[in-house]
Protein backbone atom coordinates (compact mmCIF):
# COMPACT_ATOMS: atom_id res chain seq x y z
CA UNK A 1 0.00 0.00 0.00
CA UNK A 2 1.47 3.48 -1.11
CA UNK A 3 1.09 7.01 0.05
CA UNK A 4 0.04 9.67 -1.86
CA UNK A 5 1.45 13.30 -1.49
CA UNK A 6 -1.52 16.13 -1.37
CA UNK A 7 -0.46 19.10 -3.46
CA UNK A 8 -1.30 21.92 -5.47
CA UNK A 9 -5.62 22.03 -5.64
CA UNK A 10 -6.00 18.69 -3.33
CA UNK A 11 -4.14 20.61 -0.62
CA UNK A 12 -6.22 23.60 -0.93
CA UNK A 13 -9.47 21.69 -1.23
CA UNK A 14 -8.65 19.58 2.15
CA UNK A 15 -7.52 23.05 4.06
CA UNK A 16 -10.73 24.70 2.58
CA UNK A 17 -13.07 21.47 3.96
CA UNK A 18 -11.22 21.27 7.28
CA UNK A 19 -11.91 24.95 8.13
CA UNK A 20 -15.42 25.16 6.52
CA UNK A 21 -16.40 22.31 9.48
CA UNK A 22 -14.86 24.18 12.49
CA UNK A 23 -16.82 27.46 10.54
CA UNK A 24 -19.94 25.63 10.74
CA UNK A 25 -19.77 25.92 14.25
CA UNK A 26 -22.60 28.14 16.51
CA UNK A 27 -20.73 31.60 17.20
CA UNK A 28 -21.22 30.48 20.87
CA UNK A 29 -19.25 27.35 20.74
CA UNK A 30 -16.57 29.00 19.11
CA UNK A 31 -16.37 31.72 21.51
CA UNK A 32 -16.08 29.23 24.50
CA UNK A 33 -13.25 27.31 22.59
CA UNK A 34 -11.66 30.73 22.21
CA UNK A 35 -12.18 31.83 26.12
CA UNK A 36 -9.31 29.09 26.95
CA UNK A 37 -6.54 31.52 25.41
CA UNK A 38 -4.91 34.13 25.91
CA UNK A 39 -5.77 37.93 24.47
CA UNK A 40 -2.94 37.34 21.75
CA UNK A 41 -4.43 34.35 20.36
CA UNK A 42 -7.60 35.34 20.41
CA UNK A 43 -7.27 37.96 18.00
CA UNK A 44 -4.79 36.05 16.18
CA UNK A 45 -7.84 34.17 15.05
CA UNK A 46 -9.33 36.91 13.09
CA UNK A 47 -6.84 36.03 10.14
CA UNK A 48 -8.01 32.43 9.98
CA UNK A 49 -10.91 33.22 8.02
CA UNK A 50 -13.48 36.47 7.10
CA UNK A 51 -16.20 35.03 9.20
CA UNK A 52 -13.81 35.27 12.19
CA UNK A 53 -12.67 38.97 11.35
CA UNK A 54 -14.54 40.47 14.44
CA UNK A 55 -15.76 37.50 16.67
CA UNK A 56 -13.35 37.61 19.00
CA UNK A 57 -14.31 41.29 19.75
CA UNK A 58 -17.14 39.52 21.72
CA UNK A 59 -14.97 37.15 23.37
CA UNK A 60 -16.18 36.50 27.41
CA UNK A 61 -12.94 35.84 28.94
CA UNK A 62 -10.25 38.46 28.36
CA UNK A 63 -6.62 37.11 29.47
CA UNK A 64 -4.09 39.96 29.82
CA UNK A 65 -1.78 37.48 32.46
CA UNK A 66 0.01 35.74 29.37
CA UNK A 67 4.01 35.25 30.26
CA UNK A 68 4.39 35.87 26.89
CA UNK A 69 3.33 39.31 27.04
CA UNK A 70 6.56 40.22 29.38
CA UNK A 71 8.92 38.52 27.58
CA UNK A 72 7.95 40.03 24.13
CA UNK A 73 7.17 43.50 24.67
CA UNK A 74 7.81 46.50 27.23
CA UNK A 75 5.33 48.06 29.27
CA UNK A 76 4.38 50.69 26.82
CA UNK A 77 3.82 48.21 24.42
CA UNK A 78 1.47 45.77 26.98
CA UNK A 79 -0.11 49.34 28.01
CA UNK A 80 -1.25 49.58 24.21
CA UNK A 81 -2.58 46.23 23.37
CA UNK A 82 -4.64 45.74 26.19
CA UNK A 83 -5.83 49.82 25.14
CA UNK A 84 -6.86 48.68 22.20
CA UNK A 85 -8.19 44.95 22.81
CA UNK A 86 -10.64 46.83 24.72
CA UNK A 87 -11.53 49.83 22.66
CA UNK A 88 -12.84 46.78 20.06
CA UNK A 89 -14.50 44.52 22.36
CA UNK A 90 -18.43 45.50 21.72
CA UNK A 91 -21.05 45.50 24.17
CA UNK A 92 -20.95 41.51 25.48
CA UNK A 93 -20.60 40.50 28.81
CA UNK A 94 -17.26 40.25 30.42
CA UNK A 95 -16.79 36.36 32.62
CA UNK A 96 -13.64 36.61 33.06
CA UNK A 97 -10.78 39.84 33.04
CA UNK A 98 -7.34 39.09 34.13
CA UNK A 99 -4.15 41.36 33.91
CA UNK A 100 -0.54 40.83 35.23
CA UNK A 101 1.32 44.14 34.54
CA UNK A 102 4.75 45.90 35.23
CA UNK A 103 2.75 48.78 37.55
CA UNK A 104 4.42 52.10 37.20
CA UNK A 105 2.76 55.72 38.79
CA UNK A 106 2.60 56.75 35.21
CA UNK A 107 0.07 54.24 34.44
CA UNK A 108 -2.72 54.42 37.42
CA UNK A 109 -5.39 56.09 35.12
CA UNK A 110 -5.07 53.18 32.77
CA UNK A 111 -5.12 50.77 35.02
CA UNK A 112 -8.16 52.52 36.25
CA UNK A 113 -9.97 52.67 32.80
CA UNK A 114 -9.54 48.86 32.54
CA UNK A 115 -10.99 48.01 35.58
CA UNK A 116 -13.85 50.36 35.13
CA UNK A 117 -14.59 49.10 31.59
CA UNK A 118 -14.59 45.29 33.39
CA UNK A 119 -17.20 46.68 35.56
CA UNK A 120 -19.28 48.30 33.00
CA UNK A 121 -19.51 44.96 31.61
CA UNK A 122 -20.88 43.45 34.49
CA UNK A 123 -17.66 41.42 35.17
CA UNK A 124 -17.66 37.84 37.33
CA UNK A 125 -13.99 37.23 37.79
CA UNK A 126 -11.25 39.61 38.11
CA UNK A 127 -7.91 38.98 38.53
CA UNK A 128 -5.19 41.80 38.76
CA UNK A 129 -1.74 41.91 39.51
CA UNK A 130 -0.31 44.83 39.29
CA UNK A 131 3.42 43.93 40.06
CA UNK A 132 6.41 45.84 41.02
CA UNK A 133 10.36 44.64 40.84
CA UNK A 134 12.75 41.72 39.13
CA UNK A 135 10.48 38.79 40.06
CA UNK A 136 6.74 40.23 40.04
CA UNK A 137 6.64 40.64 44.00
CA UNK A 138 7.05 44.12 45.93
CA UNK A 139 8.71 44.99 48.82
CA UNK A 140 7.90 48.62 48.31
CA UNK A 141 5.64 50.48 50.72
CA UNK A 142 1.75 51.36 50.38
CA UNK A 143 2.35 54.53 48.81
CA UNK A 144 4.25 52.92 46.26
CA UNK A 145 1.63 50.49 44.62
CA UNK A 146 -1.59 51.14 42.58
CA UNK A 147 -4.58 51.77 44.53
CA UNK A 148 -7.97 50.18 43.48
CA UNK A 149 -10.39 52.68 42.56
CA UNK A 150 -13.89 53.26 44.20
CA UNK A 151 -15.98 52.24 41.37
CA UNK A 152 -14.36 48.18 41.99
CA UNK A 153 -15.99 48.44 45.12
CA UNK A 154 -19.46 48.64 44.16
CA UNK A 155 -19.29 45.69 41.54
CA UNK A 156 -22.14 43.48 42.17
CA UNK A 157 -21.26 41.22 39.37
CA UNK A 158 -18.22 40.01 40.64
CA UNK A 159 -18.21 36.18 42.16
CA UNK A 160 -14.43 35.71 42.26
CA UNK A 161 -11.71 38.36 43.14
CA UNK A 162 -8.07 38.21 43.20
CA UNK A 163 -5.61 40.98 43.84
CA UNK A 164 -2.11 41.27 44.04
CA UNK A 165 0.34 43.49 44.54
CA UNK A 166 -1.96 46.09 45.21
CA UNK A 167 -3.28 48.92 47.80
CA UNK A 168 -7.18 48.20 49.29
CA UNK A 169 -7.51 52.10 49.27
CA UNK A 170 -10.69 50.74 50.67
CA UNK A 171 -13.29 53.48 50.09
CA UNK A 172 -16.21 54.32 52.98
CA UNK A 173 -19.33 52.43 51.04
CA UNK A 174 -18.67 49.28 49.44
CA UNK A 175 -20.84 46.30 48.09
CA UNK A 176 -19.76 42.86 46.84
CA UNK A 177 -23.33 41.33 46.98
CA UNK A 178 -22.17 38.47 44.54
CA UNK A 179 -18.89 37.63 45.84
CA UNK A 180 -18.22 34.09 46.86
CA UNK A 181 -14.23 33.82 46.49
CA UNK A 182 -11.62 36.48 47.89
CA UNK A 183 -8.11 35.88 47.13
CA UNK A 184 -5.27 38.93 48.63
CA UNK A 185 -1.80 38.22 47.56
CA UNK A 186 1.19 40.38 48.88
CA UNK A 187 -1.12 43.02 50.41
CA UNK A 188 -0.88 44.83 53.38
CA UNK A 189 -3.78 44.35 55.42
CA UNK A 190 -3.54 46.89 58.20
CA UNK A 191 -6.54 47.17 61.21
CA UNK A 192 -9.60 46.25 60.69
CA UNK A 193 -9.14 46.17 56.47
CA UNK A 194 -10.26 42.35 56.85
CA UNK A 195 -12.91 42.70 58.92
CA UNK A 196 -14.43 46.00 56.64
CA UNK A 197 -13.77 43.96 53.75
CA UNK A 198 -15.82 41.00 54.31
CA UNK A 199 -18.56 42.44 55.94
CA UNK A 200 -19.18 43.31 53.00
CA UNK A 201 -19.58 40.00 51.20
CA UNK A 202 -22.73 38.88 52.29
CA UNK A 203 -22.44 35.53 50.27
CA UNK A 204 -18.43 35.19 50.69
CA UNK A 205 -17.23 31.34 50.85
CA UNK A 206 -13.52 31.19 50.38
CA UNK A 207 -10.99 33.61 51.61
CA UNK A 208 -7.69 33.06 50.44
CA UNK A 209 -4.79 35.49 51.80
CA UNK A 210 -1.37 34.84 50.58
CA UNK A 211 2.22 36.69 51.78
CA UNK A 212 0.56 39.71 53.23
CA UNK A 213 1.85 41.38 56.44
CA UNK A 214 4.98 40.12 56.39
CA UNK A 215 6.30 42.87 58.94
CA UNK A 216 2.94 42.84 61.09
CA UNK A 217 0.45 40.90 62.90
CA UNK A 218 -2.46 39.69 60.56
CA UNK A 219 -5.75 39.97 61.80
CA UNK A 220 -8.28 37.83 59.85
CA UNK A 221 -11.71 38.89 61.77
CA UNK A 222 -14.41 37.48 59.07
CA UNK A 223 -17.74 36.56 61.15
CA UNK A 224 -19.16 35.90 57.38
CA UNK A 225 -22.29 33.46 57.53
CA UNK A 226 -21.38 31.68 54.30
CA UNK A 227 -17.45 31.49 54.76
CA UNK A 228 -16.53 27.88 54.42
CA UNK A 229 -13.14 27.92 53.52
CA UNK A 230 -9.68 30.24 55.13
CA UNK A 231 -6.09 29.14 53.52
CA UNK A 232 -3.09 32.20 54.80
CA UNK A 233 0.36 31.20 52.96
CA UNK A 234 3.49 32.27 54.07
CA UNK A 235 5.62 31.12 51.55
CA UNK A 236 8.45 33.50 50.11
CA UNK A 237 9.10 36.01 52.45
CA UNK A 238 10.77 35.94 56.30
CA UNK A 239 8.23 37.35 58.41
CA UNK A 240 9.64 39.86 60.97
CA UNK A 241 10.44 37.94 64.05
CA UNK A 242 7.39 38.49 67.07
CA UNK A 243 4.51 38.91 64.41
CA UNK A 244 1.52 36.70 64.50
CA UNK A 245 -1.92 35.27 62.96
CA UNK A 246 -4.65 36.09 64.62
CA UNK A 247 -8.20 34.12 63.19
CA UNK A 248 -11.97 35.02 64.62
CA UNK A 249 -14.50 32.77 62.29
CA UNK A 250 -16.93 31.31 64.08
CA UNK A 251 -18.53 29.94 60.77
CA UNK A 252 -15.58 28.11 59.29
CA UNK A 253 -15.34 24.47 57.82
CA UNK A 254 -11.86 24.52 56.63
CA UNK A 255 -8.74 25.99 57.85
CA UNK A 256 -5.61 25.93 56.28
CA UNK A 257 -2.24 27.11 57.27
CA UNK A 258 1.20 27.07 54.96
CA UNK A 259 4.49 28.49 55.27
CA UNK A 260 8.10 28.57 54.70
CA UNK A 261 8.14 31.04 57.70
CA UNK A 262 6.90 30.70 60.78
CA UNK A 263 4.79 33.28 63.13
CA UNK A 264 5.61 33.64 66.62
CA UNK A 265 2.08 32.69 67.00
CA UNK A 266 -1.31 31.74 65.78
CA UNK A 267 -4.08 32.67 67.67
CA UNK A 268 -7.54 30.79 66.54
CA UNK A 269 -10.53 31.69 68.21
CA UNK A 270 -13.83 30.72 67.92
CA UNK A 271 -13.75 28.12 65.74
CA UNK A 272 -16.22 26.00 67.21
CA UNK A 273 -17.74 25.21 63.40
CA UNK A 274 -14.29 23.77 62.06
CA UNK A 275 -14.46 20.73 60.56
CA UNK A 276 -11.23 20.35 58.56
CA UNK A 277 -7.95 21.65 59.93
CA UNK A 278 -4.31 21.48 57.65
CA UNK A 279 -1.14 22.61 58.95
CA UNK A 280 2.27 22.72 56.90
CA UNK A 281 4.76 24.82 58.16
CA UNK A 282 8.33 24.18 56.70
CA UNK A 283 10.84 25.91 59.17
CA UNK A 284 14.06 24.61 59.43
CA UNK A 285 15.56 23.70 63.34
CA UNK A 286 18.92 24.11 63.68
CA UNK A 287 21.60 24.08 66.35
CA UNK A 288 21.14 27.76 66.48
CA UNK A 289 17.55 28.07 67.16
CA UNK A 290 17.18 25.07 68.83
CA UNK A 291 17.86 26.80 72.13
CA UNK A 292 14.71 28.77 70.95
CA UNK A 293 12.86 25.79 70.48
CA UNK A 294 14.06 24.36 74.08
CA UNK A 295 12.95 27.75 75.20
CA UNK A 296 9.33 26.91 74.56
CA UNK A 297 9.38 29.02 71.24
CA UNK A 298 8.08 26.48 68.10
CA UNK A 299 6.89 24.07 71.07
CA UNK A 300 4.36 26.44 72.29
CA UNK A 301 3.46 27.76 69.34
CA UNK A 302 2.46 24.08 68.21
CA UNK A 303 0.75 23.09 71.01
CA UNK A 304 -1.24 25.76 71.68
CA UNK A 305 -2.51 25.28 67.92
CA UNK A 306 -3.21 22.27 68.04
CA UNK A 307 -5.18 22.81 71.69
CA UNK A 308 -7.58 25.20 69.49
CA UNK A 309 -8.14 22.76 66.49
CA UNK A 310 -8.98 19.69 69.20
CA UNK A 311 -12.57 19.61 68.27
CA UNK A 312 -12.12 19.25 64.63
CA UNK A 313 -13.05 15.95 62.73
CA UNK A 314 -10.15 15.93 60.20
CA UNK A 315 -6.44 17.35 60.59
CA UNK A 316 -3.45 17.38 58.15
CA UNK A 317 -0.33 17.60 59.78
CA UNK A 318 2.58 17.70 57.73
CA UNK A 319 6.53 16.59 58.99
CA UNK A 320 7.75 19.67 60.92
CA UNK A 321 4.75 19.35 63.48
CA UNK A 322 5.90 15.71 63.86
CA UNK A 323 9.26 16.38 64.38
CA UNK A 324 8.15 19.20 66.88
CA UNK A 325 6.41 16.44 68.89
CA UNK A 326 9.49 14.32 68.79
CA UNK A 327 11.26 16.79 71.44
CA UNK A 328 8.00 16.60 73.26
CA UNK A 329 8.23 12.49 73.05
CA UNK A 330 11.81 12.35 73.81
CA UNK A 331 11.12 14.70 77.10
CA UNK A 332 8.05 12.60 77.82
CA UNK A 333 6.08 15.67 77.81
CA UNK A 334 2.41 15.21 78.07
CA UNK A 335 0.62 14.31 74.41
CA UNK A 336 -2.05 17.23 73.06
CA UNK A 337 -5.29 15.96 73.75
CA UNK A 338 -7.33 16.03 70.27
CA UNK A 339 -10.67 14.67 69.52
CA UNK A 340 -9.91 14.31 65.76
CA UNK A 341 -11.29 10.87 64.07
CA UNK A 342 -9.33 11.33 60.83
CA UNK A 343 -5.72 12.10 60.94
CA UNK A 344 -4.03 12.33 57.95
CA UNK A 345 0.11 13.11 58.21
CA UNK A 346 2.34 13.71 54.87
CA UNK A 347 6.46 12.68 56.41
CA UNK A 348 9.21 10.51 55.21
CA UNK A 349 8.80 7.66 57.91
CA UNK A 350 12.20 8.44 59.45
CA UNK A 351 13.92 8.23 62.58
CA UNK A 352 12.94 11.68 63.09
CA UNK A 353 9.31 10.97 62.99
CA UNK A 354 8.79 8.20 64.88
CA UNK A 355 8.69 9.48 68.28
CA UNK A 356 5.86 12.30 67.12
CA UNK A 357 4.15 10.05 65.49
CA UNK A 358 3.63 7.93 68.63
CA UNK A 359 3.42 11.35 70.81
CA UNK A 360 0.65 12.65 68.48
CA UNK A 361 -1.34 8.83 68.40
CA UNK A 362 -0.81 8.68 72.21
CA UNK A 363 -3.24 11.99 72.21
CA UNK A 364 -5.93 10.77 69.52
CA UNK A 365 -7.76 9.13 71.88
CA UNK A 366 -10.95 9.05 69.03
CA UNK A 367 -8.87 8.28 65.69
CA UNK A 368 -11.19 6.38 63.04
CA UNK A 369 -9.20 6.98 60.29
CA UNK A 370 -5.60 6.96 59.61
CA UNK A 371 -3.77 8.15 56.66
CA UNK A 372 0.25 8.35 56.10
CA UNK A 373 1.36 9.68 52.80
CA UNK A 374 4.84 9.05 52.84
CA UNK A 375 6.97 11.45 51.00
CA UNK A 376 10.62 11.42 51.85
CA UNK A 377 11.22 15.69 50.84
CA UNK A 378 9.02 15.90 53.71
CA UNK A 379 11.84 15.27 56.22
CA UNK A 380 14.28 17.70 55.26
CA UNK A 381 13.47 20.83 57.48
CA UNK A 382 14.18 19.96 61.02
CA UNK A 383 17.20 19.06 63.22
CA UNK A 384 19.54 19.89 60.94
CA UNK A 385 23.15 19.42 63.12
CA UNK A 386 20.99 18.30 66.08
CA UNK A 387 22.48 14.60 65.85
CA UNK A 388 22.14 14.47 69.81
CA UNK A 389 18.41 14.30 69.69
CA UNK A 390 18.61 11.49 67.64
CA UNK A 391 20.15 8.77 70.08
CA UNK A 392 17.24 7.00 70.81
CA UNK A 393 17.04 3.16 69.27
CA UNK A 394 15.21 3.54 65.81
CA UNK A 395 14.72 -0.61 65.55
CA UNK A 396 12.05 -2.17 67.59
CA UNK A 397 10.61 1.28 68.58
CA UNK A 398 7.11 0.81 67.64
CA UNK A 399 6.86 -2.75 69.65
CA UNK A 400 8.19 -0.59 73.03
CA UNK A 401 4.92 1.40 72.01
CA UNK A 402 2.04 -0.75 71.53
CA UNK A 403 0.32 -0.61 75.10
CA UNK A 404 0.38 3.39 74.61
CA UNK A 405 -2.04 3.72 71.80
CA UNK A 406 -4.88 3.19 73.49
CA UNK A 407 -7.25 5.07 70.36
CA UNK A 408 -6.13 2.11 68.32
CA UNK A 409 -7.23 -0.60 70.53
CA UNK A 410 -10.44 0.99 70.47
CA UNK A 411 -11.82 3.32 67.85
CA UNK A 412 -9.33 2.90 64.49
CA UNK A 413 -11.40 1.07 61.95
CA UNK A 414 -9.56 2.36 58.50
CA UNK A 415 -5.67 2.67 57.61
CA UNK A 416 -4.39 4.14 54.59
CA UNK A 417 -0.69 4.07 53.53
CA UNK A 418 0.18 5.61 50.04
CA UNK A 419 3.42 5.49 48.76
CA UNK A 420 4.64 2.25 50.95
CA UNK A 421 8.01 1.68 50.24
CA UNK A 422 8.19 4.52 48.19
CA UNK A 423 10.17 8.12 48.11
CA UNK A 424 13.15 6.92 50.15
CA UNK A 425 16.79 7.20 50.22
CA UNK A 426 17.97 3.74 48.54
CA UNK A 427 15.96 3.28 45.24
CA UNK A 428 15.66 0.08 43.58
CA UNK A 429 16.09 2.17 40.14
CA UNK A 430 19.18 3.94 40.91
CA UNK A 431 21.22 1.01 42.54
CA UNK A 432 20.43 -1.84 40.59
CA UNK A 433 22.38 -4.61 42.33
CA UNK A 434 20.58 -4.23 45.98
CA UNK A 435 18.89 -7.38 47.15
CA UNK A 436 15.07 -7.91 48.37
CA UNK A 437 16.71 -8.40 51.87
CA UNK A 438 18.35 -5.29 52.09
CA UNK A 439 15.50 -2.90 50.66
CA UNK A 440 13.21 -4.27 53.30
CA UNK A 441 15.65 -3.48 56.01
CA UNK A 442 16.07 0.04 54.03
CA UNK A 443 12.10 0.58 54.58
CA UNK A 444 12.08 -1.44 57.93
CA UNK A 445 9.88 1.84 59.59
CA UNK A 446 6.91 1.62 56.56
CA UNK A 447 6.54 -2.14 57.48
CA UNK A 448 7.15 -2.21 61.34
CA UNK A 449 4.63 0.71 61.47
CA UNK A 450 2.01 -1.73 59.56
CA UNK A 451 2.76 -4.61 61.89
CA UNK A 452 2.08 -2.24 64.89
CA UNK A 453 -1.42 -1.05 63.31
CA UNK A 454 -2.21 -5.09 62.72
CA UNK A 455 -0.77 -6.14 65.68
CA UNK A 456 -2.81 -3.43 67.75
CA UNK A 457 -5.86 -2.35 66.41
CA UNK A 458 -8.84 -4.36 67.53
CA UNK A 459 -11.88 -3.15 65.42
CA UNK A 460 -9.56 -2.60 62.22
CA UNK A 461 -11.67 -3.49 59.42
CA UNK A 462 -9.55 -2.06 56.66
CA UNK A 463 -6.35 -1.24 55.56
CA UNK A 464 -4.92 -0.13 52.48
CA UNK A 465 -1.59 -0.24 51.36
CA UNK A 466 -0.80 1.70 48.17
CA UNK A 467 2.57 1.25 46.24
CA UNK A 468 4.72 3.50 44.52
CA UNK A 469 4.47 4.19 40.61
CA UNK A 470 5.31 1.43 38.59
CA UNK A 471 8.34 3.94 37.96
CA UNK A 472 9.79 3.73 41.19
CA UNK A 473 10.28 -0.36 40.56
CA UNK A 474 10.62 -0.52 36.50
CA UNK A 475 14.30 -1.37 35.93
CA UNK A 476 14.62 -3.48 38.81
CA UNK A 477 14.64 -7.48 37.91
CA UNK A 478 13.99 -8.40 41.58
CA UNK A 479 10.75 -6.30 41.90
CA UNK A 480 7.98 -9.31 41.22
CA UNK A 481 10.01 -11.64 43.95
CA UNK A 482 9.49 -8.39 46.36
CA UNK A 483 6.32 -7.77 45.47
CA UNK A 484 5.63 -11.69 46.71
CA UNK A 485 7.81 -11.67 49.51
CA UNK A 486 6.58 -8.23 50.86
CA UNK A 487 2.36 -9.56 50.59
CA UNK A 488 3.37 -12.58 52.18
CA UNK A 489 5.45 -11.13 55.41
CA UNK A 490 2.76 -8.66 56.08
CA UNK A 491 -0.75 -11.26 55.57
CA UNK A 492 1.05 -13.52 57.95
CA UNK A 493 1.54 -10.58 60.56
CA UNK A 494 -0.42 -10.94 63.80
CA UNK A 495 -3.70 -9.40 63.74
CA UNK A 496 -5.67 -8.16 66.68
CA UNK A 497 -9.02 -7.83 64.66
CA UNK A 498 -10.49 -10.62 62.93
CA UNK A 499 -12.38 -9.01 60.23
CA UNK A 500 -9.35 -6.64 59.00
CA UNK A 501 -9.28 -6.45 55.11
CA UNK A 502 -6.02 -5.87 53.91
CA UNK A 503 -6.49 -4.33 50.19
CA UNK A 504 -2.83 -3.80 47.87
CA UNK A 505 -3.01 -1.54 45.06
Amino acid sequence: MGFRLIQGKDLKQKMENTSDRIGDLPDSVLLHIMSFLSMEDVISTSFLSKGWRYLWRSIPNMDFGDPRLRRLRNVKDIARFVDQSIALHDDSKIREFRISFHYKDDYSSRVDSWIDFAVRHNVEELCLDCWKGKFGFSKLRNYDLYKLPSSLFGCESLTSLTLKHCDLNLPSSMSFSSLKTLNLVQIELNGTMVKDLTSNCPLLENLTIVDCNRKSALNIYAANLRLRSLKIIDYYYKCKAGTQIEIYAPNLLSLELRGATLRINYLVQNLLSLVEATIHLEEMLTSKNMNEFMGDYYDSMLKKLLESLRHVKHLKLCSWCIQVLFVREIQRLESPSINVTCLELKLGLSKLELPGIAHLLRGSCNLETLVIIKDSKEDNYAFEGNEAYLGYHERGYWESRELSFSCLLRHLKTVKICNFLGGDRIHPVENGSITVEEFLECHENDIELVKILLKSSRVLERMTIQFPKEEHFKKWAEKSKLLSKLTQKLLFFPKASLNVEIVFS
